[in-house]
């Protein structure tokens, strides 16, 4: 037993004397301001006391007693190992004598608390480092990717929607869906006719699809043109949803097309429970999400190309594609006159009412509207009477 421990003692001593003078702390995450080191995803602290031991017998020439060896190789091998949030392991003596280096050769650092994030300092049992950066642990627990991730009420992890600017959201209430960048309501919006997507813009939750229920009054485009089928006239409706004059959107008496109604707020419609016609101000509200820099009332510039569906509009020179940056998908409906034919701007224009009559002309109520030749959104008032689209908005 005597000559294993000596024997031990010697490689102790010899895996001492190969280790180089400096530096003391050896970190991959940039932590030491002196010499080289190269130690695979792990920091190494030595004991100070390890050194001194495999020194003085390098000074003596001679081998200890074993009665020291052992209490010198039991000095040298009660290291601590602690492993960090980003799997590195650090070696600390127990005695607390490890010499910790500097974070980018600037901050200190300690090694019991503390690791180096790019050039800067991080509490490893509270946070984490990812791409330079420490961020803090979710709940103080979870970890998770912030290029594609966020932590929720510091206790959820929910993923990033595609470019969508909107980084946060309840992910027990909504979720992202491939190929799109919308923020989607789980569950959509179920309606006898069909379930219809909605998504979080802001603090307001819209359908992502034009009304599509059969009211009464209610039209596909292009229906009673002479010479469109009947499957066309389907197609239409099931692409773009029904049109839809300003009383029979709003559920109310059609002399209200000629005459002032003044809406509540949050008023139904023809929308499903729960749901409601925007009004002007809330349109308003949209916009300016969008683009801070908009007015609640007027022309939104950028405004169109961040809402429209990547496709479904005709291409016009100089007017990039929608980039659907929230999930919105407007698409080119069209409007249509009180009577007789269809003929404006399927594919080329989509128009959508507010609960808003216009104060000053009783026969008007505003809209918003999108063109394939422009990237704003206008904004102005159309006719009661006339044939819009219209979008629900979340009570």
């Amino acid at each position: 037993m005597k000559k294993l421990i000596l024997l031990f003692c010697i490689a102790l001593v010899s895996c001492s004397d190969d280790l180089p003078d400096a530096p003391e702390w050896c970190d991959t995450y940039g932590g030491m301001n002196s010499g080289t080191c190269d130690v695979s995803s792990s920091s190494v602290v030595r004991s100070s006391s390890s050194r001194r031991s495999s020194s003085s017998a390098g000074q003596s020439g001679s081998l200890p007693s074993s009665s020291s060896s052992s209490e010198e190789s039991s000095s040298s091998i009660n290291m601590n190992i602690s492993v960090s949030s980003s799997s590195s392991v650090a070696l600390s003596s127990s005695d607390g004598s490890g010499v910790p280096g500097k974070c980018g050769g600037v901050i200190d650092y300690n090694p019991a608390t503390e690791r180096c994030c790019g050039s800067n300092k991080f509490n490893y049992s509270l946070q984490f480092c990812s791409g330079g950066n420490a961020y803090d642990k979710c709940g103080g627990l979870l970890e998770y990717d912030p290029a594609t991730q966020f932590c929720y009420n510091n206790s959820k992890i929910g993923n990033l929607c595609g470019i969508n600017p909107q980084k946060f959201y309840n992910p027990d209430l909504y979720e992202c869906k491939t190929g799109s960048n919308g923020i989607y309501l789980k569950g959509g919006v179920a309606t006898a006719e069909k379930t219809y997507n909605a998504v979080l813009i802001g603090t307001q939750v819209w359908m992502a699809e034009n009304l599509n229920y059969n009211a009464a009054g209610s039209k596909c485009y292009a229906e009673g043109n002479d010479g469109v089928s009947a499957d066309s006239i389907a197609k239409n409706c099931a692409t773009y949803g029904r049109l839809y004059d300003w009383a029979t959107a709003m559920a109310i008496d059609t002399e209200y097309n000629y005459s002032l109604y003044s809406a509540a707020a949050k008023h139904k419609g023809v929308c499903p429970a729960g749901w409601h016609i925007p009004s002007d101000a809330e349109w308003g509200a949209l916009m300016q999400f969008v683009n801070p820099s908009c007015s609640l009332t007027g022309d939104c510039a950028n405004a169109g190309t961040k809402l429209k569906a990547s496709s479904g509009w005709n291409p016009h020179d100089g007017i990039p594609v929608g980039t659907d940056d929230y999930g919105f998908s407007a698409l080119p409906g069209g409007c249509g006159p009180p009577r007789g034919n269809f003929s404006n701007g399927l594919g080329l224009y989509g128009f959508w009412f507010s609960s808003s009559d216009n104060a000053n002309s009783e026969y008007n109520a505003y809209d918003r509207s999108m063109g394939y030749n422009s990237t704003q959104v206008n904004y102005g008032d159309n006719s009661k009477g006339w044939f819009d689209s219209i979008r629900c908005l979340q009570d």
